[in-house]
């Protein structure tokens, strides 16, 4: 999470790939922590699970 709020405002935008994240609860988590600092729009967080 440190680096993702690091990394904002950069020249890209933050991404983060789950990839088997089984429930999402991890990208679930780490949304509802970068909603509470007002970077929502900032990131993009993928859960994918095969």
């Amino acid at each position: 999470m440190a680096e993702s709020t690091a990394r904002v405002g950069a020249a890209t935008p933050v991404r983060w790939l789950d990839v088997c994240c089984g429930s999402g609860r991890a990208p679930a988590g780490a949304a509802g922590l970068l909603a509470d600092r007002g970077l929502t729009g900032q990131v993009e967080i993928i859960g994918w699970t095969p």
